[in-house]
């Protein structure tokens, strides 16, 4: 049963990309769109400088799924499997209840705005609760939490990122409040759901090793 598994681990590493894909179907307007700014997000100001580790997210992602893979495979398929019914629960809103984040205008010219700029560009004001980089952020946050001993450095680096990510889609004015929120107990409910189900059949088909 191992063997069998571990000849998979690597495709299995490309379902997530793919699956992701499908959020760019989905990124237009399709009817009413909802606003879910508050006061509270007109005060949180534009820092420009916090695109950097937004568009780090992409690599940040697989490079700590590949080591979770090599290095802890149950803790891996947890992962993924939140990782991707994250994106099936965050599509199901961006089809039923569509959100948009108004965004501030940008016309300064400096490197970290252009890249602010690339990215309003790549990716519309839609769809928007719960945040995808926030959920999957989480998610590996979560994951990460149980290698404190076996890796305290790795373990230290994802968590210190991933809240750094959380924060940046708050300060480029990608994400509001609320859907950082959905983001975070979304993402803190599926990786217990899963992770519950995994260790039940893991008792009976062990996958380690």
């Amino acid at each position: 049963m191992e063997k069998q598994f571990s000849k998979y681990w690597g495709f299995s590493l490309l379902v997530l990309p793919a699956f992701n894909s499908i959020y760019f179907l989905l990124n237009h307007t399709s009817g009413r769109v909802y606003n879910l700014a508050t006061v509270f997000d007109q005060m949180i100001p534009f820092v420009k400088y916090f695109a950097l580790p937004y568009i780090v997210w992409y690599p940040f992602v697989m490079i700590t799924l590949l080591w979770l893979m090599k290095r802890q495979p149950r803790l891996y398929v947890t992962t993924l499997i939140s990782c991707l019914m994250g994106l099936v629960l965050s599509y199901s809103f961006f089809i039923v209840a569509q959100t948009t984040t108004p965004r501030p205008p940008l016309d300064a010219h400096d490197l970290f705005t252009e890249i602010v700029l690339y990215i309003y560009h790549a990716d519309k004001p839609y769809n928007s609760f719960p945040s995808i980089h926030v959920l999957i952020s989480f998610v590996l946050f979560r994951a990460c939490s149980r290698l404190n001993i076996q890796a305290p450095i790795f373990t230290a680096s994802v968590r210190g990122l991933a809240v750094i990510i959380i924060l940046s889609t708050l300060f480029i004015k990608q994400h509001t409040l609320l859907d950082v929120a959905g983001g975070i107990v979304f993402g803190a409910f599926l990786f217990w759901l899963v992770d519950m189900v995994s260790l039940k059949i893991g008792q009976t088909y062990p996958i380690d090793g």
